[in-house]
């Protein structure tokens, strides 16, 4: 079970995410101010004030932040401002709850890219891309081809971490929990 969050670290959660999808769709920027500044609050939460849960919970979730969401950044799938949101959370929120976010974002993400191929007419042409991908893949006489950069369609990735936090915060779906089952 996903610990219960404070109404204090609660209201820190959800307005640190919603101000970063607003600056992520104004801007297509988070800042590190926010995020760097969340990361401080929430380890020294977690370190020095009751309810907290130790610095050893905060930084856990900081670092599996960093590790879910680096190499998507690594591969420019992601932004770095996403990966340190993703910290950010984390610091706060702990690592299960973090990995909870980060599953519920990547479905929530893979929704909203279904959704923005269909509205731009793209879809067909996306799967026709995979598929192709995906047989270079298996026979080895043809040459990879992988998308350029420019033909990609882009979306800002804070909505989904925001879904997955209010998914997550709210209790709608305790998604780690689900997994330990199987």
């Amino acid at each position: 079970m996903v610990f219960d969050i404070p109404s204090s670290v609660g209201i820190i959660l959800l307005a640190t995410t919603l101000f970063c999808v607003i600056t992520d769709f104004v801007n297509g920027k988070i800042y590190n101010s926010v995020t760097f500044s969340i990361i401080g609050v929430g380890l020294l939460y977690h370190s020095f004030f009751a309810q907290g849960h130790g610095f050893q919970f905060s930084i856990l979730g900081v670092a599996l932040g960093f590790a879910l969401f680096f190499s998507f950044f690594a591969l420019q799938a992601m932004g770095a401002g996403d990966v340190k949101l993703l910290m950010a959370i984390g610091a706060l929120t702990g690592w299960r709850f973090t990995l909870g976010v980060a599953i519920l974002s990547f479905l929530a993400g893979g929704v909203i890219s279904i959704f923005l191929l269909i509205k731009h007419e793209r879809f067909k042409k996306t799967l026709k891309s995979i598929g192709t991908l995906l047989w270079t893949m298996v026979v080895p006489e043809m040459k990879m081809q992988t998308p350029k950069i420019e033909d990609c369609l882009l979306s800002p990735f804070a909505l989904p971490l925001f879904i997955g936090v209010v998914l997550q915060y709210f209790k709608f779906i305790d998604i780690v929990s689900l997994m330990w089952k199987f």
